[in-house]
């Protein structure tokens, strides 16, 4: 991951270079109310270079949300590896009302690693919206698997006003799991 930050006139202040010894993919990244940032990224990496978790893949073939807290220079404050054994591509990540972070992204693991909700979209190529919510310090407070008995998959996700979250989406699911109406 390459993290840029210019001044107003496109100057560049600081820049780092983060990531492991496998493959680190970029997603997202937002200012925080503190003035540091929150990076949505996926990881095959295992412990190696900023990476200070394993990949929750032994084989190391699958990636896993890999979520990383910046201060205002660019510096890691924190860091957190989710996954499966299979595999997690993260799209999104911001920072909720409460001062925590919501994670948005795919996933085709079971329960293992650190995720705790059942696939639904059963095995093969299916996968299931899976959002995770984080507190301050990145550590999992609740998530869910979201799906149906197909292949889902996530674009965007944002906070509602009432506090919970919509999400944006597309699916090859017919009706079943949590999904309600087939597809078109």
């Amino acid at each position: 991951l390459w993290i840029v930050k210019t001044n107003s006139s496109g100057a560049i202040e600081w820049d780092n270079t983060i990531g492991g010894d496998r493959s680190d993919i970029f997603s997202s990244i937002e200012q925080t109310s503190d003035g540091g940032y929150i990076i949505g990224s996926s990881s095959k990496s295992g412990i190696s270079g900023d990476k200070t978790a394993p990949n929750w893949d032994p084989t190391q073939y699958y990636h896993d949300y890999w979520i990383i807290k910046l201060d205002f220079a660019g510096n890691i404050e924190w860091q957190q590896t989710i996954g499966g054994i299979e595999g997690e591509t993260t799209k999104r990540v911001f920072q909720t009302s409460d001062g925590g972070y919501m994670v948005g992204g795919t996933s085709t693991s079971y329960i293992s690693g650190n995720k705790t909700e059942i696939l639904i979209g059963g095995a093969g190529a299916s996968g299931d919206i899976w959002i995770v919510k984080l507190n301050s310090a990145g550590t999992i407070i609740w998530q869910n698997d979201i799906g149906g008995p197909g292949f889902d998959d996530i674009y965007d996700i944002e906070e509602s006003q009432d506090g919970g979250y919509i999400i944006g989406a597309t699916s090859n699911s017919n009706s079943g799991g949590d999904k309600a109406e087939g597809s078109l």
